[in-house]
C-alpha cells in the first residue's frame, strides 16, 4: 500500500531535493523500485486502494 501511495506523489512531496519547478509524478514502476517490490504488487495495491471499503484501505 505504501508503494501505491508513492505512485501518486510528486518528487517534491517525498522529500527529494529537486526544486518545485521540476516536480514529476512517480510512476508505479518507480515506486516499486523505491520499495524493492514488484510493479505487480503496486498494481494490486492500487486496485485495493481504489475499490476496497475505507476500513480495508486504512
Amino acid at each position: 500500500m505504501v508503494a501505491a501511495k508513492l505512485a501518486n506523489l510528486s518528487n517534491g512531496e517525498i522529500g527529494n531535493n529537486r526544486s518545485s519547478a521540476n516536480l514529476q509524478t512517480n510512476t508505479r514502476a518507480e515506486a516499486a523500485k523505491m520499495l524493492n517490490v514488484s510493479e505487480r504488487s503496486v498494481n494490486s495495491a492500487k486496485k485495493v486502494e481504489q475499490n476496497a471499503i475505507p476500513e480495508i484501505v486504512e
